[in-house]
Order: structure tokens, then sequence, then C-alpha cells
């Protein structure tokens, strides 16, 4: 194939800087990902054609980590796309001397490395949303029942497609035009409408977050169901994950099964499951422990919490199993009665549907405090997987619902975990400012308060996390 077109257009000398957003590393020629592609930089190289050959391995930046994985090219095709990351073959009109490269994609999605595949979706996506037609070709949420069911019976369904059930309905794997998507299955229960159903999707339309999942559209062909189609779809929950890593460590589960989801997790370093956190990504260690990708996704949860109520979004129902995991990836899903803080007789309505025993204690369950309340139960179960406690010995105090009675044996387990947290501790020095176990326990006790008005801002466990040295993804 002939050379990308147009880098003879690149201004002398232009060895990088940011323009629109976009990061450009500082070398001539040096590669670097966004979330349309690659931008190269010829640096006053006007003569030297580049083929997309030239370009492996590549370097590859996410927008939402500071991590970089390496990808390769397999084919030879140029292709660059405009600001609006509509894909073109290359024919010029580039900006200032940048172009972006795709890798011209044929074939079936989850064929793709992970990074690769999740870079295709994204830019199809991107698509969807920058034409009149979006994902349907007539609307992000199509009102036509008879369009509506054509797009229905279109949209391909895998053998072996389940995956699970949401607050409202069943979720299951499904892929429209090369895009894997979670598609959401609700029907209203007795004295509820589908406009209340259509709630979730109001509330997700305001969410535009790296650790949020997104939603694709809406569409409908019968009077009583509501189907909504969101990315991504997940390997698992943080659930299941805290659940096979107790299982490896007691010799439970199947192990070959369990196994095969850890390293679809990109999580091959098992050697501290047996042993102590110290033992965690060893210098030695090629993979990446499961262990300390537990206590990165802290803050990128603690983000997505945050980011919610910036935008006046109480979530009332977080727990583990609406925590959803890819590669290097945290997502907060399931906004099935998730309300906007103004919207007091709605969230009275309702009642309390959330989850009992990952639910606040107060009967003043709805406001943002609660969520606080919720998102420490989760930390101290991931701080509980971490630090070696006794998961059975945590589930059995949350299904204690009486509040004061369980406050006191949530603060009874947090001093028990702090015994096993100190045996493993990776800092000798109590009061420095690392993510110490002492550190993080001091958190989920404040976050567990019963009294709401004394539990932290979602906004104040994000810095505290930051403080403590907490790695985001």
């Amino acid at each position: 194939m002939g050379p990308v077109a147009g880098l003879n257009s690149a201004p002398k000398g232009r060895t990088g800087g940011t323009k629109g957003g976009h990061i450009r590393y500082g070398a001539p020629g040096l590669t670097s990902l966004t979330t349309n592609g690659f931008l190269l930089s010829t640096g006053g190289q006007a003569d030297r054609a580049i083929l997309a050959t030239e370009l492996t391995p590549l370097i590859l930046s996410l927008h939402c980590a500071q991590h970089f994985r390496e990808s390769s090219f397999d084919e030879a095709t140029p292709i660059w796309a405009d600001k609006h990351g509509s894909a073109n073959m290359a024919d010029g009109n580039l900006e200032e001397g940048w172009t972006t490269v795709h890798r011209q994609f044929q074939g079936h999605p989850e064929r793709l490395p992970p990074a690769q595949r999740e870079l295709h979706e994204r830019t199809q996506i991107k698509e969807w949303e920058s034409s009149d037609g979006h994902w349907s070709g007539i609307g992000k949420h199509p009102a036509d029942f008879t369009e509506s069911k054509k797009l229905h019976h279109k949209i391909t369904v895998p053998q072996d497609n389940s995956l699970g059930w949401g607050t409202y309905g069943r979720v299951e794997k499904v892929t429209h035009r090369t895009v894997c998507l979670a598609r959401k299955w609700i029907q209203p229960r007795r004295g509820r409408t589908i406009e209340i159903l259509r709630e979730e999707a109001h509330v997700m339309e305001r969410l535009d977050h790296d650790h949020i999942v997104k939603l694709i559209g809406t569409y409908t062909f019968r009077q009583r169901e509501l189907y909504l189609l969101i990315w991504p779809v997940a390997i698992c929950n943080l659930d299941e994950l805290l659940t096979d890593l107790d299982d490896l460590r007691s010799g439970q589960g199947d192990r070959e099964d369990i196994t095969k989801r850890l390293m679809a997790l990109g999580l091959t370093d098992l050697s501290a499951i047996q042993g102590s956190v110290r033992d965690a990504a060893s210098p030695g260690s090629k993979g990446k422990c499961p262990l300390k990708f537990l206590q990165r996704i802290m803050g990128c949860i603690g983000q997505a919490v945050t980011y919610c109520h910036h935008s006046n979004i109480r979530h009332l129902d977080l727990k583990p199993t609406n925590i959803l995991l890819n590669p290097e990836r945290v997502y907060l899903a399931d906004f099935g009665i998730a309300r906007d803080v103004n919207d007091q007789e709605k969230t009275t309505t309702i009642g309390h549907q959330g989850t009992p025993k990952w639910r606040a204690p107060e009967m003043d369950w709805s406001m943002k405090s609660a969520d606080i309340y919720s998102l420490g139960l989760i930390y101290l179960n991931i701080a509980t997987a971490v630090y070696h406690g006794n998961l059975s010995a945590f589930y059995t105090v949350l299904e204690d619902l009486v509040p004061r009675s369980r406050a006191e044996k949530l603060e009874g387990f947090q001093q028990q975990l702090t015994l096993h947290a100190l045996a493993t501790q990776q800092f000798h020095e109590a009061t420095s400012p690392t993510v110490s176990p002492r550190h993080i326990l001091g958190l989920t006790q404040r976050m567990l308060f019963l009294e709401p008005g004394s539990r932290p801002r979602a906004d104040q466990v994000d810095h505290e996390l930051v403080d403590l040295g907490a790695n985001r993804q």
C-alpha cells in the first residue's frame, strides 16, 4: 500500500505539544494514541513516507489511565480520521501535519486483543454519536414500533449470551455492527409504567465518565417493555473476582475456570494469593497481581461516585455486583434506581429498593451520604480480600440489618482486619502518608459511621485516596 497521504504538509520542526485535548509527545515521528487513533508528527521529515506497517509495535496511551500497553498492526492500510473521528482512506485534509491512523478492521471484534477491541469500539461509537441516525440509523431512541422490531432482529445474539440480571430485568450480550454491547431488557412491575423505567436511561444520558458504563441507545416495540443498549461488555464484576480469589485461597471452586477468567483480565501473577500481600507483584514477576489491581481500582470507583454526586445523581444501589471489570478497566453500572438529588418525590415512591445488606442503615437512605456508606462497605470488602481477611465473616456481618448491632460488628471486624493488615504491612512507619492498611481502614471506618452527617463526602474520599498514594487506572 502507499504512504499516508499529506505528511509533506507538516510544519517544519513540529515535534509535539497539545491541541484539541490530544496528547502529542515530543519526538519526530513518535506515535501517541487518542480515543480516535494514532497521531503522527513528521517533525520536519517532509519527504519521508510512513506506512502503517512501520508503526509496529505501537505504544497505546488510553485516555482514562496512565498505563501504556503494546499493540501492533497486521495490515499496511493507511487510514486517517477527521476531527469527528470519522474514518476515511488517506487522501489529505490533514490538520497541521498531524494525521490519525486507524487499523482497518474486518471480522469479529472479540478476536482482537483487549486494547485494540476497545479502540475499535470507541471509534465506532463516536461515529454513531456524530451521525444523525446514531446507532440505529433512525436515532438514539427510536420510537417507531415497526422499525424497532426490525432493529431487534438485526442485532446479533450469540449463544450463551446471558450476563445476569440488573435491578429491573435480564442483561445479555449482543453485537451490533461489530460492537459488543450489553442489552438490558426491562419490564415494569405491577403499578409502574414504562416511563418510570425510562428513568434509568434519563440518568445515564447525563453521565459521561471513563469509569461509568455508557448508554448507547434504547428501543421498544411492545407497550410494556424497554431495551437499553449499554457499553462496554465486562468480563466479570467485582463480586465475582473477590469470590474467585477467595476460592483459590481455600482450594474451592473450579480452578481452571477461575484462572481463565483472571487471565482474561490480564491478572496472571497469582503468587500473592497463597502468600501475603508482600509477595504481590514482586520485582521478578512478569504478570499483574490481582491484589494490586484491587487496590488500584478503589480510586477509580471513588472517582465515578464523585462524578455522580457532582452531577447531582445518587446511585442508591452501590454494591460489588454493580462494579464491572475489564483488563485495567473498572466501570460503575446499573442505574436502575438512581435519582436526581432534587427528585425527592420519586425517591419516596420507589421505596427501599436497594440491596438491603449493602444499603445505608438510616431511614432517609436516599441522600448522597447513603452512597458513601455503601462505598465504604465495598472498600472494606476489597480490603478484606487484599489483607487476607475472612470474607465469610464479613458477609455474616452484612446479614445483620439492625443498625446499631451491625455498627458494633463492623467496628469489631475492622479491628480484627487491622491485625491481618499490619501483618502484611509494606511500610513500617505507621504514620507515613501511604496507602498502608491502617490508613485505608481508618477511611472505611469514617465512611461507615452510623450518623450520616459524620461521613466524608465523595470528593473528600477521593482526595484522601490521592493523599494516601492510591494508584489509579
